[in-house]
């Protein structure tokens, strides 16, 4: 049983680590990342001049990892450095790899 706690513990350390590499690409992407109270779980959006992903507080980590991904999709990423792990998780959804 211990394993196990151990386990989903690591689990959710890796989740909340890789959303901190999102969260950092973003910035470097210049990307203005903000978290709030709203209807549905949020996007990315222009205004201002600049790129903003705007998303709901309530989304649990993976959820916020997969609306990071999402919106990283719809991006140039060529003008900075992106992990292989994380490029390659947005490659996934529609099976492109972006060098």
């Amino acid at each position: 049983m211990r394993r196990r706690t151990q386990t989903k513990s690591d689990e959710k350390m890796r989740e909340a680590l890789l959303l901190q590499e999102l969260e950092a690409l973003a910035e470097r992407l210049g990307v203005k990342v903000r978290y709030g109270s709203l209807e549905g779980s949020g996007g990315l959006c222009r205004y201002g001049g600049a790129t903003h992903l705007i998303l709901n507080q309530s989304l649990s980590v993976p959820e916020r990892i997969e609306e990071f991904l999402h919106a990283l999709r719809q991006l140039d990423l060529n003008a900075v450095f992106v992990v292989p792990r994380i490029r390659e998780m947005i490659g996934e959804e529609d099976g492109l790899k972006r060098a």
